[in-house]
C-alpha cells in the first residue's frame, strides 16, 4: 500500500499508466473499517503519509479482520483523489 500510494504522490500520470484498471495486490497495516453510502465495508490502509490512505471498498461484507491487523487485498485500482482507490477488494489468504 505505501509503495502504491508513493507512485501516485510522486508521478500520478506514471503511476495510472502502470496501475489504473488493473488487478493490484496491495497489503498493509489496516487503520480503519468504514462503510460507504450502499453499506459496503471499505477497508483502509495505512501508507507512510498520515494524511492519505489506500481505500479499498470490498466485494462482499464478509471481512474477517481488523484494525491494526495486516492484510492482502486484491481489487480493481480505479486512481487517485488524494488516497488510492481500489474497488472490487478481496481479502487474498
Amino acid at each position: 500500500a505505501a509503495d502504491l500510494f508513493r507512485s501516485y504522490e510522486t508521478n500520478e500520470s506514471e503511476a495510472n499508466g502502470l496501475y489504473l484498471d488493473n488487478v493490484l495486490e496491495v497489503s498493509g497495516k489496516i487503520t480503519e473499517i468504514t462503510t460507504n453510502q450502499q453499506s459496503i465495508p471499505v477497508i483502509v490502509l495505512e501508507t507512510e503519509n498520515p494524511m492519505f490512505t489506500v481505500r479499498c471498498t470490498m466485494e462482499n461484507s464478509e471481512i474477517p479482520v481488523n484494525v491494526g491487523d495486516a492484510v492482502k487485498i486484491k481489487g480493481i485500482c480505479t486512481g487517485y483523489l488524494s488516497d488510492v482507490i481500489i474497488v472490487k477488494g478481496m481479502i487474498v489468504e
